[in-house]
């Protein structure tokens, strides 16, 4: 075989066997930074994703507090209408009182009244009852003393009445006084309830505030992380372009050192077969 006939065919082959145009071929600065990148951005997640733990535990917390003041605010709302109903009933309680007292007042200043009628009439000449003339009248000093006896038993009848319309007027004073104290202690109770009820309906909503606020917070940080989650896989795919490319280029790096190498041996071949009839033939 000729060399020309070598060179054509190694020169035909080297020609098959060449390499396409290289690839890009990021630097190890570029596949460095995008790392880091990545890895910050994960780092960033992580943090995101305590903290949200954290603030969902926190937002659990200001529920269980909601819930509490929801309960004491019923608590309230029930104790005042409670205390609005005793309050109520010891009202009207001190002003049946206070018309008991009114109408034992009047009972005795009416028995008074007669009880001074009856004195009077019984010093009047001419009266048909306790009169000098009931004395006079008397048939016997027996008839006499038993008249004088009935006039002092009227008389003892309506001071013994009056007595006891005094002892039920101080009775019903007393209750009356009982009852106004009690209707005292009522609205007090009332008052300290409605105030109750105002500072727990202050401390339910406080606590609802707390909630919708810490709410809202744990809806940004989701958002937040949501997009730092997108960043780093963005980063990620990154950096998985990177070495994707650097490990085309080095397959590329690897060929074209094939090809390159069996150019050399073709070359080194295609030499030493054309130094061979160059030297001349040996004579016969």
């Amino acid at each position: 075989m000729s060399t020309l006939t070598l060179v054509i065919l190694f020169g035909a082959g080297g020609t098959g066997l060449a390499a396409p145009p290289p690839p890009p071929n990021p630097s190890d600065s570029e596949i460095q930074a995008g790392k880091a990148d990545a890895n910050a951005k994960a780092g960033e997640v992580g943090r995101l994703t305590n903290q949200l733990a954290q603030a969902e535990q926190k937002l659990s917390q200001l529920q269980d507090d909601v819930e509490l003041k929801q309960e004491e605010a019923n608590k309230a709302l029930v104790d005042l209408q409670t205390a609005q109903d005793a309050a109520t009933q010891a009202e009207n309680d001190a002003k049946a009182a206070r018309t008991e007292a009114d109408a034992a007042s009047a009972a005795i200043e009416q028995a008074r009244a007669d009880l001074k009628t009856f004195a009077a009439a019984s010093f009047q000449q001419g009266s048909t009852v306790g009169s000098l003339s009931a004395y006079l009248s008397a048939a016997s000093p027996k008839d006499m003393l038993a008249r004088a006896q009935l006039l002092d038993a009227v008389g003892g009848d309506r001071l013994n009445a009056l007595d006891r319309l005094q002892q039920a007027q101080t009775e019903k004073s007393n209750k009356d006084a009982a009852a106004r104290k009690a209707a005292e202690i009522a609205r007090q109770k009332q008052d300290a309830a409605r105030q109750a009820k105002s500072s727990a309906d202050a401390a339910q909503t406080a606590a609802e505030r707390a909630q919708d606020g810490q709410a809202a917070q744990n809806t940004q940080l989701e958002k937040n992380k949501s997009d730092v989650e997108q960043q780093l896989y963005a980063a990620q795919a990154k950096v998985s372009g990177l070495q994707g490319q650097r490990q085309r280029y080095d397959d590329w790096l690897a060929q074209k050192q094939r090809e390159d190498e069996e150019r050399a041996r073709q070359a080194a071949l295609a030499s030493a077969g054309g130094g061979g009839p160059s030297g001349g033939a040996a004579p016969p």
